[in-house]
């Protein structure tokens, strides 16, 4: 309000020099020597009574501003979605285009970016940035990646077999984000569209950091879901928001018999890690 204590100049005309000066000193607090009401049109400086001091066109100067904002936002809302829609188009072009042939596998010990692959500038703002300083920063892609993740942006069923500490986590779970994505998936709007099932506790566990990690800069909403919690009521009034849900099959299925929310009839990708177990 400081910047409206400029316009209503006549209201200070009407003031003496002494009054000026206790008025300065008890600004929200004036009363005449006489202790007789003071005229609150011209000496309270409460939000309430001082727009009535106001000339029109400072009163309505606030309603402007603010109708200039919300049509700021709105312009910037309509940005956001149209370079969202182009970046989908293109990426659908380009893995049409890219996609390998069926069966093909890219022979080893090969250095490719992850640059090099049809994916969002979000996906590649994870992997290079992550959402801690300190947090894994991936640039190349390993084996398993390289051989894994064309078919599964290309929308088709894998099998892949690796070694621990390859980088299996990152050759599907780059999928899944790229998947909802182009799909328009939204935190707590949609529901769950992707589904990693992991055998142990602890796996899931690191799914689901790598997750955080690397889908730090998507709009997704994701949940873990493991034994061994108590907290299976709070569960049960979150997971149907959930666009990414990780977790253990015991656990899973309780929900799926439980919980009259969860609605799986959306899944865009089903995820089995550690299959042969």
């Amino acid at each position: 309000m400081s910047h409206l204590f400029l316009q209503p100049t006549k209201i200070y005309q009407r003031i003496s020099h002494n009054n000026k000066r206790k008025h300065n000193n008890k600004r929200k607090h004036y009363s005449t020597q006489n202790n007789q009401q003071a005229d609150p049109l011209h000496y309270s400086y409460t939000e309430r009574n001082f727009s009535k001091c106001l000339p029109q066109a400072a009163i309505m100067s606030k309603y402007k501003k603010s109708y200039k904002d919300s049509r700021r936002n709105n312009s910037s809302v309509e940005t956001l979605s149209s370079r969202i829609a182009t970046e989908i188009k293109t990426l659908e072009s380009r893995i049409n285009e890219e996609a390998p042939a069926r069966g093909h596998v890219p022979p080893l010990n090969q250095t490719t970016s992850f640059r090099s692959l049809p994916i969002s500038h979000n996906t590649l703002r994870g992997l290079e940035e992550g959402y801690k300083s300190n947090a894994k920063k991936f640039s190349n892609m390993t084996d398993i990646q390289n051989a894994c993740i064309p078919h599964a942006l290309a929308g088709r069923d894998v099998l892949g077999a690796a070694r621990t500490g390859s980088g299996k986590t990152l050759a599907f779970l780059i999928p899944v984000l790229e998947r909802l994505y182009r799909a328009r998936f939204s935190a707590m709007v949609d529901g769950p569209g992707a589904l990693v099932l992991s055998p142990t506790r602890e796996l899931a566990v690191q799914i689901f950091q790598v997750l955080r990690s690397v889908g730090s800069f998507h709009n997704f909403s994701a949940g873990l879901l493991v034994g061994g919690k108590k907290e299976f009521d709070q569960e049960q009034g979150r997971v149907g928001r959930m666009n990414i849900i990780i977790g253990t099959p015991g656990r899973v299925l309780q929900h799926l018999e439980q919980t009259p929310d969860l609605d799986v009839d959306g899944l865009q990708m089903l995820v089995l890690d550690e299959a042969g177990e």
